[in-house]
C-alpha cells in the first residue's frame, strides 16, 4: 500500500519517540527532513525506519549529534556490531525483529487507515498489540 506519507504523531508513534523528540530531532539535527503537505509533515517509511534506527542507537548509549549525520547503512551497520559485541543473545532475536518490522508496517497502514476515516484499535480489545495471526493477515491485506 503507497501513500503519500504518515503525518508526525503516526511516524512518532511507529518509530517508538514522542512528536517533541521527532520535531526536536528534525529541527535541531536534521535527522530525517519530511515532505510538507496541506496539513503538516509527512514522513515516508523509510524515514520512519530510520528514525527506528536512531531511537535504537540512542538507546544504546550513543549521542544523537553524533548518529543523526550518519547514512543509514552506517547507523544499522553500527547496530548490528554493537548487538554482535554483546553476544549471548537468544536465537529467537532474528524472528522477533522480522515480526517488530512486519508488525510496524501494519501499524502503520493502520494508522494512516484510521486517519482517513476508518478506526481500528487493538488497544481498546486489552492488547497491547494485535495477536502474531492478526499481524500476518492484515499484512497480507494492508501492504
Amino acid at each position: 500500500m503507497t501513500h503519500p506519507g504518515y503525518p508526525i504523531r503516526a511516524a512518532a508513534k511507529l518509530a517508538g519517540l514522542t512528536p517533541d523528540t521527532l520535531r526536536a530531532w528534525e529541527r535541531r539535527y536534521r535527522a530525517v527532513v519530511p515532505a510538507r503537505g496541506q496539513r503538516g509533515r509527512l514522513y515516508s517509511e523509510a524515514q520512519v525506519s530510520r528514525l527506528r534506527w536512531l531511537r535504537d542507537a540512542v538507546s544504546a548509549g550513543h549521542a544523537i549529534g553524533q548518529v543523526a549525520s550518519l547514512s543509514d547503512q552506517d547507523i544499522r551497520g553500527l547496530l548490528n556490531r554493537q548487538r554482535a559485541s554483546e553476544g549471548g543473545k537468544k536465537r529467537g532475536k532474528a524472528t522477533e525483529a522480522v515480526h517488530e518490522h512486519t508488525l510496524a508496517r501494519v501499524m502503520g497502514c493502520l494508522l494512516y487507515t484510521s486517519s482517513h476515516g476508518a478506526r481500528i484499535d487493538f488497544q481498546k480489545s486489552g492488547h497491547r498489540r494485535p495477536p502474531l495471526i492478526a499481524i500476518c493477515i492484515l499484512h497480507n491485506i494492508c501492504c
